[in-house]
């Protein structure tokens, strides 16, 4: 069967009139105003666009974007951020549930869409492939990101050919996520893109890269496509409309809550959970549900922000509120497990009634627990003390290695004296490796604990595996730059950052000394 689509190419509009058209469009389409769309879009000036359910101020480098002329904007779909250039390449297309074929999966739909896009950059000369669960590869490398939103009775696919090198760009613009750097993948973005003009020798042309993408939809879908312009109502409603896409309340409203030292924060993996308490920290003023996710409906976030205010500030009253709301018909969390949007919640709210007194809000935000509960509820005296070989001084002769001279010149001396303070077995980590061994032999022996430090990116990056080894631990945060804001996680990993960090001596004393005193 012949689908009859409409081949649609915007050319360079602002990031606002790119993410207006968007929402138009889809609402056209859905609506049968507009026929089933393939729309091409570029940017000028260059854009850094947040995923619809982030935060830009912890995805952007803001500074460098004003100062750099790049426009920040907000997505209607879900995902990470992304820099848009004038030499990338958008392909979307906007398709009504009334039309066959490509039915209501998120997943099934990407896969197939994304097929298609790897087939049209083949034939290019450059060897694609999609990799779940919503990118386009060259040799492992990515060259293209998707995504898609549901609207009513409609939905948009979308994606991005990266085709000119403007690594060093990017790079500056975006804070990039660690977490998605995981062990198995590659462990810089360096590694991890690629760009088409690298690969083929050259740019292609933009004209050969959209016919070679019109074809593949074409052959692949069945669709008779009849290149087009926007419609008239569709015209009319962007001049109504850029205004909104324009303004703070579109690109900043998901932005931050207040100070530090009023909100209670939890991270879990790609989900960022912020609650900010009323005055006596019984129920919730406000939530923020922010990340690098894709959820269904497309307001799903707000609605589970909106059931939070005026909660009260209870971890198993939070939890019996989110989960018939997560369980219901329709609803789809794509990057985060529901049950990790749960439990982060409850982590956040633990924080404002744990009993850990003497402890204000910004410094138990900083304190993060392994395979444990703020509660404390189980938890041993800990008779390890866990630090990281990047906190000793460049000039030590132990640096790399497992052990302390004590000679005060720098802050691992003192730890390793409050270590035998309290009793403790201090641990000098020089890998992620040693890590590891390190958590092994205290997962053999029952009912051991540790406390630890690192900095927040390597925590993101490796938690889930510091807790599959099973140990509890606390882990306190340290205020530095780290390897990672450096671009030297690699050499860490393997014990040779030739950096110094700084522990947070006070809040990691204060923590030893509290936990000590439990046993």
């Amino acid at each position: 069967m012949t689908i009859h689509a409409r081949l649609l190419d915007t050319g360079l509009q602002s990031g606002a009139a790119n993410m207006a058209l968007d929402t138009i469009i889809l609402e056209e389409v859905e609506a049968g105003l507009s026929p089933p769309t393939l729309r091409f879009l570029r940017f000028d000036p260059p854009a850094a666009l947040v995923g619809h359910n982030q935060d830009p101020a912890a995805e952007l480098r803001l500074d460098y974007c004003r100062q750099q002329g790049i426009a920040i904007n907000r997505r209607v779909t879900g995902g990470g951020a992304i820099l848009f250039t004038p030499s990338m390449l958008g392909f979307e297309l906007f398709w009504p549930n009334s039309a066959p074929g490509l039915g209501r999966d998120f997943a099934q739909i990407t896969a197939r869409l994304a097929d298609l896009a790897a087939r049209a950059i083949t034939s290019l000369g450059a060897p694609a492939a999609f990799r779940p669960r919503n990118d386009i590869e060259i040799n492992g490398r990515k060259v293209s990101g998707t995504g898609m939103a549901f609207f009513g009775q409609g939905w948009m696919f979308q994606g991005t050919v990266l085709v000119e090198n403007c690594m060093e760009q990017m790079l500056r613009a975006l804070r990039v996520p660690v977490e998605k750097l995981k062990r198995r993948e590659m462990q810089s973005l360096l590694q991890r893109l690629t760009f088409l003009a690298d690969e083929l020798g050259g740019p292609p042309g933009m004209d050969r890269l959209k016919e070679a993408i019109a074809t593949a939809f074409a052959e692949g879908l069945g669709l008779s496509l009849s290149p087009a312009a926007l419609s008239e109502r569709e015209r009319a409603r962007l001049a109504d409309e850029l205004a909104h896409y324009q303004s703070d309340q579109w690109i900043w409203r998901r932005g931050g809550l207040g100070q530090a030292d009023q909100v209670l924060r939890a991270q879990s993996g790609r989900l960022n959970v912020v609650l900010l308490p009323e005055p006596g920290r019984r129920r919730i003023k406000q939530a923020l549900l922010t990340g690098d996710f894709f959820c269904r409906p497309q307001r799903l976030i707000m609605d589970l922000e909106g059931a939070l205010r005026g909660a009260e500030l209870d971890p198993d009253r939070l939890r019996a509120i989110l989960t018939p709301l997560l369980a219901g018909d329709g609803v789809e969390l794509i990057g985060v497990e529901k049950n990790q949007l749960v439990a982060a919640v409850a982590q956040a709210a633990a924080k404002g009634a744990a009993p850990w007194p003497g402890f204000a809000a910004e410094e138990l935000n900083d304190i993060y627990p392994i395979a444990a509960e703020l509660g404390l509820a189980g938890f041993n005296r800990p008779r390890t003390l866990l630090l990281p070989y990047c906190a000793k001084d460049l000039s030590c002769p132990q640096r790399h290695e497992d052990g302390c001279a004590q000679c005060g010149l720098c802050a691992i001396g003192p730890l390793y004296d409050l270590a035998d303070e309290l009793g403790m077995r201090p641990v000098s980590i020089t890998s992620f490796e040693h890590l590891m061994e390190e958590l092994g032999a205290l997962a053999a022996q029952p009912g051991q604990t540790y406390l630890g430090s690192c900095c927040q990116a390597f925590l993101a990056k490796h938690q889930d595996e510091m807790a599959a080894a099973g140990p509890q631990g606390f882990i306190v945060g340290l205020d530095s730059l780290t390897c990672y804001d450096l671009g030297k996680h690699e050499a860490a990993y393997a014990g040779r950052f030739e950096s110094q960090s700084r522990l947070e001596i006070d809040l990691l004393t204060r923590v030893a000394r509290f936990l000590a005193g439990r046993g």
